[in-house]
């Protein structure tokens, strides 16, 4: 069985599951698929950012304020990190931090009070 069959039968499986599931199945399924999409967003972009800056794991720990092993377990996706550490390393990288929530037709103009 070749990689794509056995895609094919788990695609299959998947959308079986989810069709019987309830809606409150359903939705802590879409949750838990959106965070982990998130975890794997921001390793890859963790990882690609340090590796762009030339810093090993260690050193970009070295900058945060954390260790190693914190580092790793973001990079790895397995860690969801708190915004306080995501501000910290996009100043160890010298890079920007910016949040965007829902599309791009937003903007973020001051509050009226």
């Amino acid at each position: 069985m070749d990689s794509t069959q056995e895609m094919t039968e788990y695609e299959a499986v998947k959308e079986s599951l989810l069709a019987e599931a309830s809606p409150v199945e359903l939705q802590a399924y879409q949750r838990a698929r959106d965070a982990a999409l998130v975890r794997t967003n921001i390793a890859e972009m963790i990882y690609v950012l340090r590796q762009r800056a030339g810093l090993s794991q260690a050193q970009l720990a070295q900058r945060v304020g954390t260790s190693q092993t914190v580092i790793s377990s973001l990079e790895s996706g397995s860690r969801m990190p708190q915004l306080t550490t995501l501000m910290k390393i996009a100043e160890a990288l010298g890079t920007s931090f910016e949040i965007c929530l829902g599309d791009d037709s937003y903007s973020s103009t001051p509050m009226a009070s």
